[in-house]
Formats: C-alpha cells, structure tokens, sequence
C-alpha cells in the first residue's frame, strides 16, 4: 500500500473520485463521454492501488461500469430527462432524433459502493497507525500530480453544474490573482509557490461549483455571469 502519507494522499483522491461519480446520477446536467471514460481509469487505477493487481473487486468496478455506460456514444451528449427503463432509473441522454444513449443508475450506484469500501479500507488502515485522519487538508508537499488530478476533478464538476465554462484561469481570479503565475506555481508544487498560496487553493478547490460561482461573481470576475436571485 505504500506509507502512511501515500495511504491518506490516496483516500484524498478517492473521496473526490466518489464525489464527483456521484453528480453522474445526481445532477441533471450535461454528460460527456471524455469524462465518463477518465472516471473510470481514475476509478480502476485506485483499486488497484489498493487492492494491488487483478483484484476481484476492480474486475467488478469494470464491468458494472462498462454496462451502467455501455449506450454511451463516442461523442457528448445533453441530458434530456430520467427515466425507468426495465426496471433500471437511467439518465436520457439527447433529445428527438439523437435520444440514443443513456446511463444505468443502478449498475452505477454498485460501482460507486465499491469506491465506498475501498475508502473505508483506507480509513481503517490509516486509522490502525493511531494517528487522526483529515482527508481534506492537503500538505503542502503534495505531489503535483495530485494536484493536477484535484484541479481537473474540480474543472469536470463545476463544468457539469454551472452554466458557463469554467476555466484554470477562474481558480486563479477566485484567488484575487490577477495572472496565473501563482496558481502554476502551486500546482507544480513549485518552491516559489508561497504559504498563502498552499493555504488558498486547496480551500477554493473544496468549495462547491455554486460557491465557487457567487464568489467569482462577488469579485466581478470578466465572463461569469450574476449569481440568479430568488
């Protein structure tokens, strides 16, 4: 499994795997298939990681997923409407003439309980050492790799759920920066990258994709549109 830093760097990382799996099923929002097959590379590396190679479990996350998106064509798709479908809520993708292609939420909902018990394997590992667990904090020594995959974990999100598309450059003005300078700093994990600015990003990181959007708009950012008011 690695040390206990890898062990806790990788719970982490499975936790915004599940969180952002879930907006598969929870968000009547655009769904693209560039993302769905990232999921699930994401999904199989980590179980294998840890549960090492060949596993039972990751065979299984495979096929359940492979079948929960097997109607998803090799091109994006919007999200029409939710429907029952022999027996099995899926999720329409398209309208009209191109209402080809939908996914199984049930087969998904499996898949996500396999990432489920995978964290809570985590968990008890790192919990077995006697030491707390903060999944969300993130060290500032954190490999860049890491931080890259949380960056386009949270572009993917927001992405999905806001209403304009939402770019690297938006992190950086949610930070009050004025260029990027500092936000390709901390994400390479650069020793140019300052205190503030490990304590920021990973806090505008954590924020959901309608926080992320009244404080872009708050700061009048060029682009994004106002917050709707009910």
């Amino acid at each position: 499994m690695g040390s206990l830093q890898d062990s806790k760097r990788l719970l982490v990382q499975l936790k915004v795997l599940l969180g952002d799996g879930r907006t598969f099923v929870h968000k009547i929002r655009p769904l693209y298939f560039n993302d769905v097959r990232r999921w699930r590379r994401l999904g199989r590396r980590y179980l294998e990681q840890v549960y090492g190679e060949g596993s039972a479990e990751g065979q299984l996350f495979s096929r359940l997923t492979e079948q929960a998106f097997s109607f998803l064509p090799m091109r994006s798709g919007h999200i029409d409407k939710v429907e029952v479908i022999e027996g099995a809520e899926v999720i329409v993708v398209g309208s009209g003439d191109d209402r080809v292609s939908h996914l199984n939420k049930l087969e998904f909902s499996n898949a996500l309980h396999i990432l489920i018990e995978a964290a809570r394997r985590l968990r008890d590992e790192i919990g077995s050492h006697g030491k707390s667990v903060a999944p969300e904090r993130v060290s500032a020594s954190e490999d860049p790799i890491d931080r890259k995959a949380r960056v386009e974990a949270f572009l993917m999100r927001c992405n999905r759920e806001l209403s304009f598309k939402v770019l690297k450059k938006h992190i950086s003005a949610a930070a009050k920066h004025k260029t990027a300078r500092q936000f390709q700093h901390w994400q390479a994990s650069s020793k140019d990258a300052t205190t503030q600015d490990n304590a920021t990003f990973p806090l505008i990181l954590a924020m959901s994709p309608q926080a992320f959007h009244e404080r872009l708009s708050k700061l009048n950012v060029k682009g994004v549109p106002a917050v709707e008011t009910r």
